[in-house]
């Protein structure tokens, strides 16, 4: 029992000294603090950009005559099994240099460019739904789809074409090809 009453007397002179330290902290006096006086830092760096742009010489776009046909003889286009033209390029292709190809329906915004960088090349000319161009030149990787050489059938402009944008594609195959230097006497002539 001797040992309980130990406990008990050990229980309550804890909970006494505990006591008697919070009355002594609630009663005493606190020093005066100093007031508050924010110190704010402010750092302003400044920084310029300057960039010029060259504007590209002004070409009015005019639009082609419309198309005769649409395809060779019940051609399927996609038929044309699809293929990586350029390693390390996502976008597949059914193009080849030396194919007729036509501008699909829905591509009433593609264009011939200047360059093969077709998202800030001047446009030649504006290019109309069953148009038929001619596969002159390889294929180059762009980030928005590949971009392939070309001279339109009706008036031989020639210049740079986005195929498409690796969903839908903008240039198919026509079913034909041609020969490139017939294509080049034809230019030639007037």
């Amino acid at each position: 029992m001797s040992l309980s009453v130990n406990h008990r007397l050990a229980g309550f002179v804890v909970l006494a000294s505990l006591i008697l330290i919070l009355t002594g902290c609630a009663g005493a006096p606190t020093a005066p603090q100093p007031p508050a006086n924010p110190t704010v830092i402010i750092v302003q760096y400044v920084t310029q950009v300057v960039a010029t742009v060259t504007p590209a010489p002004p070409s009015p776009p005019t639009t082609a005559p419309t198309p005769k046909v649409l395809t060779a003889g019940g051609f399927d286009p996609y038929s044309v099994e699809p293929y990586y033209p350029i390693y390390d390029c996502a976008m597949a292709s059914r193009l080849h240099v030396g194919d007729v190809a036509f501008v699909a329906s829905g591509a009433d915004s593609l264009n011939i460019h200047v360059s093969r960088n077709v998202g800030f090349a001047p446009v030649v000319r504006k290019l109309t739904p069953g148009e038929l161009l001619y596969i002159t030149e390889e294929a180059t990787c762009n980030r928005n789809g590949l971009v392939w050489g070309v001279v339109a059938d009706a008036d031989f402009a020639n210049g740079f074409v986005l195929e498409g944008n690796g969903e839908n594609y903008w240039l198919l195959p026509f079913g034909e090809t041609f020969d490139q230097e017939e294509l080049r006497d034809l230019k030639k002539t007037p």
